[in-house]
């Protein structure tokens, strides 16, 4: 049976079958300086969030915060920093940590623009025309901001187009030629 660590929170994992529990976050060592900064700076977040005097070793290895305590109802990742569940605020038993709706709010305009973004340059960006209907390019999978103009990409397209419609052609001259060619060499 798990038992959340939060003060005054009731819910244990045999009872309330409908709520999920997580570890609280530990120091990652042997990676990035970044990763080890950013999980040592969660974890005191979460200590603080928790806030329990009483906290020991023993406790905070098997101790699990439930979800209950997060807005999504789980904890972000790690290098989400922005995101208002990268810790725990919600539901906490005291008054010291108070969960903001405006950075919530902020993280959704951002997650929104980001959609936003993605929705405007996929189309664009992933889209040939060929003679023989569209094609899609691999290699443009990511929405990249450049110098170049909507007017400067459209020409590119134009000339690759273009230069599509010369292939073509040149390949169904070499077909025609190809069977002659056959023909000579049996000669």
């Amino acid at each position: 049976m798990v038992i959340c660590i939060v003060v005054g929170c009731s819910k244990r994992s045999d009872r309330d079958k409908d709520v999920s529990f997580y570890r609280i976050p530990s120091v990652r060592k042997g990676r990035s300086e970044k990763e080890f900064e950013l999980s040592k700076k969660r974890r005191e977040g979460f200590l603080a969030a928790i806030s329990r005097a009483d906290l020991t070793a023993s406790k905070l290895e098997n101790g699990r915060i439930c979800s209950r305590h997060f807005i999504s109802g789980q904890p972000a990742d790690l290098f989400d920093e922005l995101n208002p569940d990268w810790l725990p605020t919600l539901n906490l038993g005291h008054s010291k940590v108070k969960s903001s709706s405006t950075s919530e709010d902020r993280y959704q305009r951002k997650k929104n623009r980001v959609a936003r973004v993605s929705e405007v340059v996929e189309p664009a960006a992933h889209y040939i025309q060929h003679p023989e209907g569209q094609v899609m390019c691999d290699e443009c999978d990511a929405a990249v901001q450049t110098e170049e103009t909507g007017e400067y990409t459209t020409q590119l397209r134009m000339e690759l187009n273009s230069a599509y419609e010369i292939i073509h052609t040149l390949q169904e001259s070499i077909s025609r030629i190809t069977p002659f060619t056959e023909e000579f060499m049996k000669k």
